[in-house]
């Protein structure tokens, strides 16, 4: 491994599972309001990343929605930008954003841990037929 080189799954405490339900966020600090709809790559209970074309820093406050499958309200969740990865040359390219969940809905926890363990079991699965 090289120093550029980074195993993320080795250092995370929670599995993610490559979902792309539907999310919502925002910044903190957004006077408007506004919710930004990025494109949800995976997700766990520990936090996510998404693909947004707006601009969050390091260390920022975000507020997410995340609608579950299995749930007719979405999860709300709190969290801080860790990373930020540009995807592309052009300045105002979409970026990759990486957060840490800092507080998650109790009483959606549950049902988005059957979701996870749902979908590592099919994945598993599909794996195994391979």
């Amino acid at each position: 491994m090289t120093a550029n080189d980074t195993n993320w799954e080795e250092k995370r405490s929670h599995p993610r599972i490559p979902r792309r339900f539907i999310m919502r966020a925002r910044a903190q600090t957004d006077e408007t309001k506004r919710w930004d709809m990025p494109i949800l790559e995976n997700i766990s209970l520990a936090g996510c990343y998404f693909i947004s074309s707006v601009r969050y820093e390091p260390d920022q406050m975000v507020d997410i929605e995340v609608q579950l499958p299995v749930s007719p309200e979405p999860m709300r969740c709190v969290g801080k930008v860790l990373r930020i990865e540009p995807k592309g040359e052009v300045p105002d390219s979409p970026c990759g954003i990486a957060v840490q969940f800092l507080e998650v809905e109790e009483d959606k926890k549950q049902k988005f841990q059957e979701v996870v363990d749902f979908t590592l079991k099919r994945l598993k699965e599909q794996a195994s037929h391979k």
